[in-house]
């Protein structure tokens, strides 16, 4: 009589636990070796720019200058005949904290060229003092050509 097929493994029976173990630990050294390899570049980056600055000066050079214009609108007027918006053309003196050395004088200037007093420069830097540095910031509003 012919002996029936054995089903499975031939192999000698390990503990399941054992084997989940091995494969864990060694999945735990491989992601850690990938993590320790990954925070060593990133210091090594950090070290390099802190000495050199070439990433901090190609962000610098990177950045945009969007400038949003409305189109006129025209004027609008109720049932009656009555304006109710009017566009008009507003122009503003801004400046960019990061391309500004003396920020006082540049303001000084400004109003002197408005016909702003002292007291107006003052408020405009205290203004300018808790903004981004490499955000435009405008400092007169209101302005038309005359």
């Amino acid at each position: 009589m012919k002996r029936p097929k054995k089903v499975g493994s031939t192999l000698p029976k390990r503990d399941a636990n054992t084997i989940f173990s091995r494969r864990a630990a060694l999945m735990s050294f491989l992601g850690a070796g990938v993590m320790g390899a990954i925070l060593f570049r990133m210091g090594q980056l950090q070290i390099s720019n802190v000495i050199s600055g070439e990433y901090t000066d190609a962000a610098d050079e990177n950045r945009f200058d969007t400038r949003i214009i409305a189109p006129p609108r025209g004027i609008i007027y109720d049932r009656f005949g009555t304006v109710l918006a009017q566009t008009s053309k507003d122009y503003q003196v801004a400046v960019q904290l990061s391309e500004v050395d003396d920020l006082a004088l540049v303001v000084a200037r400004v109003g002197a060229i408005l016909g702003r007093d002292q007291i107006w420069e003052r408020r405009v830097i205290a203004r300018l003092d808790q903004t981004k540095r490499y955000e435009k910031q405008p400092i007169a509003f209101w302005l038309n050509w005359s």
